[in-house]
């Protein structure tokens, strides 16, 4: 089992123009979900910065607040445009016994032989899998291996993925996680011989000779 990650949060009350000037160090979040009315919260910027790494928005986070731990997961995070520091979060309360559907990252690990031997590209078209699980069962990550890609008419489905005991995947079987196209040959042009030429044609106005024996 991995090491449970904890984040300390405290009520917030105050909100607009107030919430920046008694907000420094500390960022706005909100606590939603199962069984419990929504609470806005502050929590410390740089240790969340610490967490959301740690987490991302596919494990299970108990969030202190105050004498009470709520299991959630990082439901959303908005980010500044220009700076692009972290400036608002939402916490997703869970219930340990019940399942929860969310998206969990797809990481590719290995190497295709039709990529290294073949010269190809690695496509994948899903980069996150939709999965329902108790949040016991929740992977951080879904690792796939893609040295089954020997030539180009393979492809990784979702039914090659890994089966994790628990976890169901609510993707269709035959959807194509991962493959590899072929290189693009470019037609080259055909080069006319050296020294061969071209039959002359007549100038404008000109008659054609006509063949001998013709002429009257």
């Amino acid at each position: 089992m991995s090491q449970e990650i904890n984040l300390r949060a405290e009520r917030r009350d105050s909100f607009g123009k107030k919430t920046r000037r008694t907000g420094e160090g500390k960022i706005p979040a909100v606590l939603y979900g199962h069984n419990i009315e929504n609470q806005n919260l502050w929590v410390g910027a740089i240790e969340f910065e610490k967490v959301f790494t740690a987490a991302g928005e596919s494990t299970i986070v108990n969030l202190v607040l105050g004498e009470k731990t709520f299991p959630v997961i990082i439901k959303d995070v908005q980010r500044h445009p220009v700076s692009h520091r972290l400036i608002h979060a939402d916490f997703y309360r869970v219930k340990m016994d019940e399942e929860i559907t969310t998206e969990v990252p797809l990481v590719f690990s290995s190497e295709a032989p039709a990529v290294k031997e073949l010269g190809g590209t690695f496509i994948h078209s899903l980069d996150s899998i939709s999965i329902k699980c108790l949040p016991k069962d929740l992977p951080h990550e879904i690792k796939v291996d893609i040295f089954s890609l020997k030539t180009f008419d393979d492809s990784i489905t979702v039914k090659d993925l890994p089966q994790l005991s628990g976890v169901e995947y609510l993707i269709a079987d035959d959807v194509v996680v991962a493959s590899v196209a072929a290189p693009r040959v470019e037609k080259e042009e055909p080069v006319a011989e050296e020294g061969a030429e071209s039959e002359p044609t007549a100038a404008e106005g000109e008659e054609k000779p006509t063949a001998e024996g013709n002429e009257k």
